[in-house]
């Protein structure tokens, strides 16, 4: 079995284990519900579902599609394939595109962090099909790997159409599936550049100025929302996914079919209020901390070694349970060498209110040589 598939199963295993981890410990039943036809509140760092309404009925989105494009956008910056200076031409296509726009001049070139600035908070059509024609040579190639995008996140009832939302049979998420996409898009740094961004503006080439105003409210009147993203059509009706922060707890809320503008917000911030209220993130084990207790190593050169654990592992609890949380670690007083860097000689086993919630790793940080003759006698000899 080759080393690259046991890391991929050992990654696996911490990700079931730290999402069941989180659904044990803060599993409840909100005593409220939201208006809107679906909804969902997740926390970013697990995935843990807090909150819950038909999350899996597939609905029109809007321009809540935008946040896929944008996930391509920014893959292709991290890539170096796209830099924010880039020039863009727009197409005749593109500036004549309906729906919001930020009234682009066709065949002009603009820089390629204006047009990405004008989806983030002007969700403007114009600019989002500017883009994937730029990245992919056209809209339609661009949607194909928005659907291959959706696939690989797990995406499972979500199917795109175009890349801006704009009213089209089939095309069609959920609560869940926009959750997901919009974990994956606040994942990418540069997208906070913009995101939470109240005003700004867009020049064009004669000098034309269009303002842009962020079309998520909450960014100004929530605190700590930061993204992500508005849509609104007749059929898909008002609908958000909403990402905010506070103490080192990320919360992402999705509201879809609110009844109108200010119910969706209403909701979301409900939501919201409900997570940032009852629960917390918290980080049980950090892989990068040196734990201080070293057993020897026998017939080594080394006298003792230094471990550290396999992964992180963070949970979502429900306030007060952090002080609920033990931890035990488990590690022989010798071990014997050779030892290799990565090797598993122990484990830590956390428990919560006396209960066992899941065994983590630990491993030796670097590889530890057995000790030859000669290198025994150097020993005893320095001894004397």
């Amino acid at each position: 079995m080759s080393k690259n598939f046991l890391k991929i199963i050992s990654a696996a295993i911490m990700f079931l284990s730290v999402s069941l981890c989180s659904v044990t410990v803060t599993k409840a039943e909100p005593e409220f519900d939201i208006n809107a036809r679906a909804g969902l509140l997740m926390e970013y760092e697990t995935g843990t579902i807090l909150y819950e309404k038909n999350i899996d009925q597939p609905l029109p989105i809007a321009s809540v599609t935008k946040i896929m494009s944008l996930c391509l956008i920014f893959d292709e910056v991290e890539q170096g394939t796209l830099k924010l200076d880039d020039k863009v031409t727009v197409s005749e296509y593109a500036a004549n595109i309906g729906g919001s726009h930020v009234f682009t001049d066709a065949h002009w070139q603009y820089p390629a962090s204006e047009l990405i600035k004008s989806i983030i908070i002007a969700s403007a059509n114009d600019a989002c099909i500017a883009m994937a024609e730029h990245l992919a040579g056209n809209e339609e190639t661009f949607v194909a790997r928005m659907n291959k995008k959706a696939q690989e996140l797990g995406m499972n009832n979500t199917t795109f159409v175009n890349c801006t939302g704009l009213p089209v049979e089939g095309h069609l998420s959920t609560a869940r599936d926009v959750a997901i996409m919009s974990r994956e898009l606040l994942g990418h740094k540069d997208y906070f550049k913009w995101s939470s961004t109240w005003m700004d503006e867009i020049t064009h080439k004669d000098g034309r100025v269009t303002g842009l105003t962020n079309t998520n409210k909450l960014v100004r009147f929530y605190d700590g929302c930061d993204g992500v993203k508005t849509g609104y059509t007749d059929e898909a009706k008002h609908c958000l996914s909403a990402s905010a922060s506070r103490n080192g707890t990320r919360m992402i809320s999705v509201i879809l079919g609110g009844e109108t503008s200010q119910k969706r917000f209403d909701d979301a911030r409900t939501l919201l209020n409900y997570g940032f209220a009852n629960f917390t993130t918290v980080k049980l084990v950090n892989k990068d901390d040196v734990i201080e207790q070293q057993p020897a190593v026998k017939n080594g050169m080394d006298k003792v070694m230094s471990v550290h654990p396999a992964w992180n592992v963070t949970a979502v609890l429900r306030k007060g349970e952090e002080k609920l949380i033990e931890k035990e670690i488990v590690l022989p007083s010798e071990i014997a060498a050779p030892i290799q860097a990565g090797q598993k000689v122990g484990e830590i086993i956390i428990r919560k209110d006396g209960t066992e919630m899941m065994r983590v790793d630990l491993v030796a940080d670097r590889d530890y040589k057995d000790a030859k003759l000669w290198d025994i006698l150097k020993r005893i000899i320095s001894l004397w």
